[in-house]
C-alpha cells in the first residue's frame, strides 16, 4: 500500500544539517516561547510555573503528539495537495492549508471543551493561521518537517506541558 518512497511522502528523509537545525530551532523556541508566556502571564496577573511531577510524561507525550500532526496536516496532507496541483503555486497551498489547520484546531478545541467551556477567540485563531503559514512553507520549500516539528514541539511544550497558569487571588 505504501510507495517505495513512503520516507519522503512524509516528510523523513534524512538530512544530518536539518535535523541539527530543528534541535536548535527546538530550544530556541522553547526557551523565546518560555520567556513571551511568562511575561504575558505576569502582565494578566496570571502565575506561570513550572510542575515538576508532568515533565517525564510531557517529554514523552509532547513531541509524539506534534509529530502526529505534523505527519498527517503537514507531509500526507500538504504532499497530497502538492502532487494532486502541480500547477498550484506553493503559497496558495500554504495558506489554504493554514487555514483548513486554524479551522480544524478550533473544531477540536470545541469538541473537546465543549461549547460552554472553550472555544479558540479570534486572537487565537489568527496566531494558529499565522503559525499553519510558516509551519507549512518550511514543509512545502524543504520537502521535510524536521524544522516545523521542532517548533511546534517547542510551542506545545510551553502551552500544554509541565507548567501551570492559574488567576492570581488579589
Amino acid at each position: 500500500i505504501w510507495p517505495d518512497e513512503w520516507r519522503a511522502r512524509l516528510g523523513l528523509k534524512k538530512d544530518f544539517r536539518q535535523i541539527v537545525i530543528a534541535c536548535a530551532l527546538f530550544l530556541f523556541t522553547l526557551i523565546v516561547s518560555y520567556l513571551l508566556v511568562r511575561e504575558i502571564a505576569a502582565t494578566h496577573r496570571v502565575r506561570f510555573g513550572f510542575l515538576h511531577d508532568q515533565l517525564p510524561f510531557d517529554l514523552i507525550h509532547i513531541p509524539f503528539q506534534s509529530l502526529s500532526e505534523e505527519l498527517v496536516l503537514g507531509a500526507l496532507f500538504l504532499f497530497t495537495v502538492r502532487r494532486r496541483l502541480p500547477k498550484a503555486p506553493l503559497i496558495v497551498i500554504a495558506l489554504a492549508a493554514a487555514l483548513f489547520f486554524s479551522l480544524l484546531h478550533a473544531a477540536f478545541y470545541m469538541l473537546v471543551s465543549g461549547a460552554n467551556h472553550g472555544s479558540l477567540g479570534i486572537i487565537s485563531l489568527l496566531n494558529l493561521f499565522l503559525a499553519g503559514i510558516i509551519r507549512n512553507i518550511f514543509i512545502l520549500y524543504l520537502g521535510r518537517i524536521f524544522l516545523s516539528w521542532a517548533v511546534h514541539a517547542g510551542w506545545n511544550l510551553v502551552f500544554l506541558g509541565p507548567f501551570v497558569s492559574e488567576y492570581m487571588n488579589e
